[in-house]
């Protein structure tokens, strides 16, 4: 079964101060979607769609050249950032292959992503068509130390079924606690950190509700964000959303601090030598 990637990476990066999708952070300059290609692609992926803003395709370009990915790499242009519902509906037009959706600028690992594979080539018989998946981390394993961060919180019924998910914005340890904006959370907390994965039967439910997004709000001041659409569609009846654990550790960038502790989480990996580059001899 063939089964594609769709990268979020038209972020405009407004607390790390520019585009963190392509920064250099791996041993030989490796951004962070490199890794997660390899891993994509070890897992089975077999092409990846990349989102990404208009001014960022000569860069965007140069980076794959340079690094060369080991799936095939297509790049869409999201006109408008219209949040990453509308980037993942850009990403996904067209597509008849299941397929997952991911930030450019997080570490899921490599087991997040084979578990996500795995769950999208053996839907169960018998289950509803519209269905997908979502990777949960807990929540005192995705934090910053250098500020608060957003995290999309998963309520999981005992079948591990997502029941809902909303964003908690402010998500920081404080005297030896978990708080966000609006209150404590525990350090098990399921969160998503936008790893998807859905069957191609999704678009159908995904595209009409962007278009009528975008036909209400022609400003580019307002975002429909994926996992806000998700769970209106699980709370109707009309997506059912299974939770996957991991045993992967998750790691990203959100402030310019967070940078060194990722460049340091990649040297101790020591992987830089997987990856073909056009410079090497």
């Amino acid at each position: 079964m063939r089964l594609a990637i769709v990268v979020l990476a038209a972020g405009l990066g407004t607390r790390y101060g520019g585009s963190k999708q392509l920064a250099p952070l791996g041993p030989a300059g490796e951004a962070i979607f490199d890794y997660t290609l390899r891993d994509a692609a070890a897992a089975g992926f077999s092409h990846a769609v990349f989102v990404v803003a208009h001014d960022m395709v000569d860069a965007m370009t140069t980076h794959l050249d340079e690094f060369v990915p080991p799936i095939p790499v297509q790049l869409v242009i999201q006109e408008t950032p219209w949040g990453t519902a509308h980037a993942t509906a850009t990403g996904a037009a067209g597509l008849t292959d299941p397929f997952a959706v991911a930030n450019a600028d997080d570490v899921y690992g490599a087991d997040a992503i084979a578990t996500l594979a795995a769950r999208l080539r053996s839907r169960p018989a018998g289950e509803p068509a519209r269905t997908g998946a979502v990777v949960a981390y807990r929540a005192d394993a995705t934090l910053s130390d250098s500020g608060g961060v957003s995290r999309a919180v998963c309520v999981v019924d005992g079948r591990g079924r997502l029941v809902a998910i909303a964003e908690k914005t402010g998500v920081r340890r404080e005297n030896g606690r978990i708080i966000s904006d609006s209150g404590p959370l525990d350090a098990a907390t399921p969160v998503s950190m936008n790893l998807w994965g859905f069957d191609p039967s999704f678009l159908e439910l995904l595209q009409p509700a962007v278009d009528r997004f975008v036909a209400q709000h022609h400003a580019d001041d307002h975002e429909l964000r994926l996992p806000d659409l998700v769970g209106e569609l699980v709370a109707r009846g009309e997506l059912h959303i299974d939770v996957l654990a991991t045993t992967s550790p998750w790691f990203g960038i959100t402030y310019p601090e967070d940078a060194p502790r990722v460049r340091e989480r990649f040297a101790v990996v020591g992987i830089a030598a997987m990856f073909v580059t056009r410079s090497a001899p």
